[in-house]
């Protein structure tokens, strides 16, 4: 927690969710979707959405109003998706997690509430281009471009590190996230709707028509939620007090460090120092570097000697 900012001194608050926003919801729901493991997909829900909405309001507004999300609606059947090389290798494939519609639809209504609370009090660190409304990939090489080019123009030497954190999403940990959330600003029955949001979820894997038992989840964000890329936001958010006067700038996970000098000597400490900087935070913070995936680039208006 040292390297978070102060404490933010508001508190969310979860107003209560009312028949027209959930019919609004439901009706922008892909009917084209699968059914997920109860198989009831969004198709079937629309069709009856009149019918069922006092009912789903109730239990909406009561798991609000208790802090306590349904344990039912924590199970999701994982489907591994092959991604490149060799194909015996688990690390190839990416987890896609398959969970109830009626569990989307009540994360999307508290994604709505916590990314709006997050806004109101410019929570989010600036550089995030993740995940965020009017922030994109393109915005952030706009910025970078714009920041390389003034660097060459004044005569400096930039070097780029790109960083891959080790499946982020699958390793966050559950106590320090909930931490991280408290100081900033998810307080009392929200904190603790989150955190049972978090626990005594489980998970089966599924290939073709094989099934495996249900196993617990101990840690991570589940994969393909909606509020899952949301938390990640959160979890990271302090990276950038890590390093000192330099903008990390993230998409979600992915980390870039860019740095300026006239003297390539100098620039190259100046990257191992903020990179063993890095480091600590990486660790106090359960998160290990993909080094594979990690590199770098130097950009100069001359060749520079290595």
């Amino acid at each position: 927690m040292d390297y978070c900012s102060p404490s933010v001194l508001n508190s969310m608050i979860c107003n209560d969710v009312d028949q027209y926003e959930l019919l609004s919801l439901i009706s922008t729901l892909n009917s084209s979707k699968s059914p997920k493991p109860d198989n009831i997909g969004p198709k079937l829900i629309k069709e009856v959405a009149y019918c069922i909405t006092e009912p789903l309001l109730y239990v909406i507004n009561m798991s609000f109003h208790s802090g306590v999300f349904p344990d039912c609606l924590k199970i999701a059947k994982v489907v591994p998706i092959y991604k490149k090389d060799n194909r015996s290798l688990m690390s190839n494939y990416r987890p896609i997690s398959l969970s109830s519609i009626f569990s989307k639809l009540i994360e999307k209504l508290m994604h709505k509430r916590l990314y709006s609370f997050l806004m109101s009090n410019k929570i989010l660190y600036h550089y995030q281009f993740g995940f965020r409304k009017s922030h994109s990939t393109t915005l952030a090489l706009i910025e970078l471009i714009d920041n390389l080019l003034f660097n060459l123009e004044n005569g400096n030497i930039s070097v780029g590190i790109y960083i891959d954190l080790q499946k982020a999403f699958d390793t966050v940990n559950h106590k320090i996230l909930l931490a991280k959330m408290y100081n900033y600003g998810i307080r009392g029955i929200v904190h603790n709707w989150f955190s049972s949001y978090l626990t005594d979820r489980k998970q089966c894997t599924v290939v073709g028509n094989n099934q495996s038992l249900l196993g617990n989840i101990t840690c991570g964000v589940p994969q393909e939620s909606v509020l899952g890329p949301l938390l990640v936001l959160l979890y990271v958010n302090d990276m950038q007090n890590a390093v000192s006067d330099i903008k990390i700038r993230l998409f979600a996970d992915d980390t870039n460090l860019f740095l300026h000098d006239k003297g390539y000597k100098t620039l190259v400490s100046a990257a191992n120092y903020n990179l063993n900087e890095l480091s600590e935070w990486l660790s106090v913070n359960r998160l290990s570097l993909n080094i594979s995936k990690t590199c770098y680039s130097v950009f100069s208006k001359t060749s520079v000697l290595q």
